[in-house]
């Protein structure tokens, strides 16, 4: 970086991160870099170069943070103008996959059973509406509408 906001020299053929073949196009480095002049990180791959190992969804930054399903995304109603959302791409895994790119199998979560003094959690919800229904969400599952009486 040499100044604010001039993180990259302007004119660097094929971003660096690729060569110039003979028909002038860009070959970015791969499974790392894409985009017409390898300007994009691209998602993580499995080994086969399965994009997020078929186990997952491959999105921007930009895109991540204007979304929110309540289970990996975590943060409602956040934006990301800034130059690269939409230029970094991560993996948005399905449920019971994790890991940079969605290889993991997630193994059964759970409390220790041997934990001694515990009582079950009560939640009282009070809804304040007068018609129509509403619906609960945790840890990304989303019940069926629920009418307000």
């Amino acid at each position: 970086a040499s100044d604010t906001d001039e993180a990259h020299a302007y004119d660097v053929e094929c971003s660096g991160v690729g060569y110039c073949n003979e028909d002038g196009q860009c070959e970015c480095r791969e499974g790392v870099f894409e985009g017409p002049a390898c300007e994009k990180l691209a998602c993580p791959t499995s080994l086969d170069g399965t994009i997020c190992s078929g186990h997952g969804q491959c999105v921007t930054s930009g895109w991540a943070a204007s979304h929110w399903d309540g289970r990996n995304l975590l943060r409602p109603h956040v934006e990301y103008p800034h130059w690269d959302a939409e230029k970094i791409s991560g993996c948005l895994c399905d449920r019971g996959f994790s890991g940079f790119n969605c290889s993991r199998v997630d193994c059964p979560r759970g409390d220790v059973p041997e934990t001694r003094g515990q009582k079950n959690e009560i939640v009282r919800l009070e809804c304040g509406a007068s018609k129509g229904t509403f619906t609960l969400t945790y840890k990304g599952s989303i019940t069926e509408p629920i009418p307000y009486d």
